[in-house]
Formats: structure tokens, sequence, C-alpha cells
């Protein structure tokens, strides 16, 4: 635990990277950090990363970068949410669930799926990652990031986001 937890001080200010997004940008906000490293898990919470085909895509997109540049990932678990059922391009919950599962299909990683129905998550709205990252000694590390937009902000040029980084 760092001297400071456990001096029972406030953790420092968050990093915080603005939002120059794009592959080029709000990608390496997240896998600059986590170059070389063996992740045990990566838990992403975006209501919207299984919308629609691009949303999908941008989250397949997402993935294998993370897994180009970390040295391995065991697991990845996703959590999204159905559309509200008022909107043009709604579909039921496990039909988008298995469209996200077959995009994600193929990437070397076991990637679990979690679509909630709008009517059972419509206060899920934040966009939220966390990594565990183990080292060398065998210590595991918990860093969460906040995203302002979602997913497919951060995979789009020209999508305004911010990413903040905090170690929990």
């Amino acid at each position: 635990m760092p001297a400071d937890k456990a001096a029972g001080q406030h953790a420092p200010v968050p990093a915080r990277w603005p939002g120059d997004v794009g592959i080029g940008g709000g990608v390496r906000s997240v896998d600059g950090h986590l170059s070389g490293a063996y992740l045990q898990s990566v838990t992403i919470l975006d209501p919207y990363c299984a919308a629609n085909e691009q949303n999908q895509k941008s989250m397949r997109k997402f993935i294998y970068s993370i897994i180009e540049t970390a040295s391995k990932v065991e697991l990845v678990s996703i959590t999204a949410r159905e559309l509200f059922d008022r909107d043009d391009r709604w579909k039921p919950f496990h039909e988008v669930q298995k469209e996200l599962e077959i995009t994600l299909s193929g990437l070397e990683v076991t990637c679990d799926v979690d679509v909630r129905q709008f009517k059972k998550a419509r206060q899920f709205h934040d966009r939220t990652i966390d990594i565990v990252m183990i080292d060398e000694s065998g210590v595991s590390t918990k860093f969460r990031y906040d995203l302002t937009g979602g997913i497919d902000h951060v995979m789009s040029k020209g999508r305004d986001t911010k990413v903040y980084r905090y170690e929990v």
C-alpha cells in the first residue's frame, strides 16, 4: 500500500488526458501505460458499446489495441445495455449480446459479454474501464479509466472525449 494511503492521506489528484482522440490519441492514453504489462483483467462498462455495428467494431479495435500493447491479457469483461425500445435502432438485449460476441470472436482473449435490458439498467450511463495489472513481483494494481465519451469516441478521430486515470 502506498505510504500516503497507509497514513490516511488522500490520494493525489488523478492523472488526466485531454481529448486528442483516435488511435493516435485517446487509446495511447490507456495503452501507453500498459505497454508490455501482464493484465489479469480488463473490465469495460460502456452502455452504448454494443448499440450498433460501428460501436461494436470500435470495441473490437479497442480490445485488439490493448492485446497488442500488453504482454498478456487474461480476461476482458464487457457490460453494455440495449437501447431504449423507442429508438429506431432497438434490438432485444439477447440479440445485441450475440452480435457483440460474434464481433469479438477470434480475438486472442476470453471476452465475457453482458448486455443488460434497458428497463433494468436505466441508470447505467457512466463509461469506465478497470484494468488489473500484475507486476514482475506478483503485486496487483487496479487502474480505473473514466471516459467522458464511450469507446466509440476514443476510437474515432475527431470525436471529443477525455480520459481520467486513477489508481484504485
